[in-house]
């Protein structure tokens, strides 16, 4: 849309439109139609800059220190605009190279250079630390000195109190915690000078985070973490405790806090959907947190394990547990499990502990009302062996099912892992029958790691597609590097987009290498 220079005849007429008609015309512009409107008079800049300041979407790859103290600055001037910000995004479009170690994304700006230049802006921030009565007081005010991006970013957003959308890079859950840690200083000290976020509806704490580091197995000891070692525990337990959030997506490194702190009480009442991505936390914790979110509709289990000190699933049932009381309201659950460090081509010889798969063996048939699930294929159907090749896809699936995601093993988990050739093969036989097991299906995506996917499987794969196009269900097949759900995916782009077009863009490209559709 362009809009045209006006006269001053036709802004005065202008002038005479009712202001609540121009908010409701307002609300509609995209951005660069607002952009465009706040430049023709002055009268419509000043109504349309409350909705150029709506929305915060910012590249966290080389986080824009420059524009944050730019825009802290704008705001402390004018707590109007501080009022209009609702939705805030930094998150990264690229991740660390998973074959090497993990580099946290940082500025590029010369802070002993450009620190003159907003010498105003480190005294608001150090006036906040100290009205804020941080309990480490002296770490943040140390960090403001050193120009530490996320620390700054984390006092802008402790001054936005209307934001309703929220998303933050995994690696401020690395880079100290600062978002989190200060989330709960303002829940318990309640003191006005910092955002208790009480209208926020959607949060990703982490949610976006990477796979482990890779450990090269010919390569022992063990040399390295997979994740980050180090980090705040005190940076979790305000993500629970928000009134109104109905959508949370964390990585969870640990529950401690959460079970111990008698001060703040984790009620999440509204909250309908859960992501636990890659959190490093046990079985038992998952009981813990589920215990406390009892109106889940939508769960995405995303369960890393330690390589040299725990076993998947060995106290599986602990989740059944968790998950039972969700048997007739769940509507879409998605499951990930996977070791860190990772291992490329590293045996981890699961299929030595069949006991404690074997309880999951049909567990979705539970669920009355699943419309999507993504599952493992070895959660789905077990390990190789004759028994488990003779399973069926038809005998664990629910009748309501509408959509169904199948994941490849990340790496293999025993002695005979799943070849993409083999779930192409269960799929097909499945999609013979489809209509008789899950009347409802409109849908299969067959989510394949990046780093194994063969094209020796073509011809199986190409008859795979045929045999779904015959049987009108719509079949995808993607390989990324299975961080989150599908589902999870699709909050976020709705947010970016219409739920059409935020549909289109999983189709066409899935944070992966490759993706194909028919």
């Amino acid at each position: 849309m362009t809009f045209p220079a006006f006269s001053s005849s036709a802004q005065s007429r202008l002038s005479y439109l009712p202001q609540d008609c121009w908010i409701c015309i307002l609300e509609y512009l995209s951005f660069d139609d607002l952009l465009s409107v706040s430049k023709t008079c002055k009268a419509l800049h000043a109504s349309s800059e409350p909705f150029l300041c709506r929305k915060i979407s910012w590249d966290w790859v080389t986080p824009p220190l420059r524009r944050i103290l730019q825009f802290f600055r704008t705001i402390s001037n004018r707590p109007d605009l501080a009022a209009s910000v609702q939705y805030v995004s930094l998150l990264s479009s690229n991740y660390p190279d998973w074959h090497g170690p993990w580099i946290a994304p940082q500025h590029t700006v010369s802070w002993n250079e450009e620190r003159p230049l907003f010498e105003d802006v480190v005294q608001k921030g150090v006036d906040i630390i100290h009205q804020g009565q941080f309990p480490d007081a002296n770490e943040w005010l140390q960090a403001l000195n050193d120009g530490n991006v996320y620390v700054f970013a984390t006092i802008l957003l402790s001054q936005l109190p209307n934001v309703k959308t929220l998303y933050l890079d995994y690696s401020f859950v690395w880079m100290g915690g600062y978002p989190g840690r200060m989330l709960k200083h303002s829940l318990l000290s309640r003191n006005k000078v910092l955002s208790t976020f009480d209208h926020l509806q959607r949060a990703e704490y982490g949610g976006n985070t990477p796979p482990a580091e890779l450990w090269d197995n010919n390569m022992l000891p063990l040399d390295l973490d997979g994740f980050p070692s180090v980090y705040n525990q005190d940076q979790f337990i305000g993500w629970f405790c928000l009134p109104s959030l109905q959508h949370l997506g964390i990585w969870l490194r640990d529950t401690v806090d959460l079970r111990t702190n008698e001060k703040l009480q984790c009620d999440p009442a509204n909250l309908t959907s859960l992501v636990l991505a890659r959190s490093t936390i046990p079985e038992e914790d998952v009981l813990f947190i589920l215990q406390r979110t009892p109106n889940l509709t939508k769960l995405h289990l995303g369960l890393a394990y330690p390589r040299l000190e725990a076993q998947v699933l060995e106290k599986g049932q602990f989740l059944l547990q968790a998950l039972k009381p969700f048997y007739h309201t769940m509507e879409a659950l998605s499951l990930s499990l996977e070791y860190y460090p990772g291992g490329w081509g590293e045996l981890h010889q699961d299929d030595e502990l069949m006991e404690s798969w074997q309880p999951f063996n049909g567990f979705l048939k539970s669920f009355t009302k699943l419309q999507i699930a993504e599952i493992p294929i070895h959660v789905l159907l077990g390990f190789i062996d004759d028994e488990t090749y003779d399973r069926k896809l038809s005998d664990v699936l629910p009748s309501s099912l509408q959509e169904l995601v199948i994941r490849a093993a990340p790496s293999p988990l025993g002695e005979n892992p799943w070849q993409d050739t083999m779930i192409y093969s269960h799929v097909e036989s499945f999609v013979d029958i489809w209509d008789v097991a899950t009347p409802l299906l409109q849908r299969i995506t067959l989510r394949l790691w990046n780093g194994h996917y063969e094209r020796m499987w073509d011809e199986d794969e190409k008859a795979l597609y045929e045999a779904c196009e015959e049987n009108d269900i719509r079949m995808n097949v993607v390989g990324d590097d299975h961080c989150s759900a599908l589902w999870a995916k699709r909050i976020y782009l709705e947010d970016e987009v219409d739920e059409a077009t935020a549909r289109d863009i999983l189709d066409t490209c899935c944070c992966g290498s490759f993706h194909r559709d028919k």
